[in-house]
């Protein structure tokens, strides 16, 4: 996946910078003009627009359908059994409500489990090396799990250990209180950032093409070709500065979308060779 949008963003960006170029050689200065125009004020109005309806959109279309999806899932996981086998193979066999308190109210998980089998009887040295265990396997299976969880299409991010231990305190509740965890904090945001860039696209369209319209009402004349060499000169250089300045849209709505879903995106984590330099120069 993280290939994918690295492959997607390098190729915009070549797109964004070499077709007004060749657009504004072609067509020339004056054309060149009315298109800088338009896609001015088709960015402000999608970016103002999809930063609006992003939100509404996830919680009208999709929030429930993720939820299901969330729930179906966590449902297959059974994180009080796991830590159960686990505490097994330390020779300390504890009841299994004793487990899920300890998984579901604990500030420290594996501290929490480790003391909880030194309590059973475990020595010192077990417990420790329990700790450790217990702390790595939920780093590997909590992810994992959540990305399974997550419907096609919605990254489930780099989680962080707070999100980790909220997400393994949930799962020991209940499915559906592990589904609300992951729908809301996980979900959500990502889903919504992913919309809001889509939006930002489709309004975006939609208004150079009313742009478009609107001077083809006023009269403006987008048939007569340069007349010469500096119309085109002029042209390929305003192309160039226009596709400076799709990019930093492009830079931008990427960066927003980033903030959007609370770190669940990470930019830095793509292994992007055009876009992600101009990114970090740029925003």
């Amino acid at each position: 996946m993280k290939l994918l949008i690295s492959i997607i963003l390098d190729v915009l960006v070549v797109m964004v910078l070499l077709i007004p170029m060749i657009h504004g050689f072609a067509k020339g200065m004056k054309r060149l003009i009315f298109s800088m125009l338009s896609l001015a004020v088709s960015a402000v109005t999608a970016f103002a627009v999809s930063g609006i309806f992003a939100e509404p959109v996830y919680q009208r279309y999709f929030k429930e359908k993720v939820h299901t999806y969330c729930e179906n899932a966590a449902e297959n996981y059974d994180i009080t059994a796991q830590t159960g086998d686990m505490l097994s193979q330390y020779g300390v066999e504890i009841p299994e409500e004793d487990i899920r308190s300890a998984l579901s109210s604990a500030e420290s998980l594996p501290k929490s489990i480790s003391s909880l089998a030194a309590t059973y009887g475990a020595d010192a040295e077990s417990a420790a090396q329990l700790e450790k265990d217990v702390d790595k396997m939920l780093s590997e299976d909590i992810p994992a799990e959540i990305e399974s969880a997550m419907p096609q299409g919605i990254p489930s991010g780099s989680l962080t250990k707070g999100q980790i231990y909220d997400a393994a305190r949930a799962l020991a509740r209940s499915p559906q209180e592990a589904a609300d965890y992951a729908e809301s904090e996980i979900a959500a945001p990502a889903a919504t950032a992913v919309i809001k860039t889509v939006l930002f696209f489709i309004v975006q369209g939609l208004m150079s093409l009313i742009m478009l319209a609107a001077f083809f009402i006023f009269g403006v004349d987008f048939k007569s070709a340069p007349k010469t060499a500096g119309d085109r000169a002029g042209g390929a250089a305003l192309g160039l500065v226009q596709g400076a300045a799709s990019l930093l849209i492009l830079v931008m709505v990427v960066g927003a979308a980033e903030q959007a879903s609370g770190g669940l995106f990470d930019i830095e984590s793509l292994s992007s060779k055009i876009f992600l330099p101009i990114f970090n120069i740029l925003y």
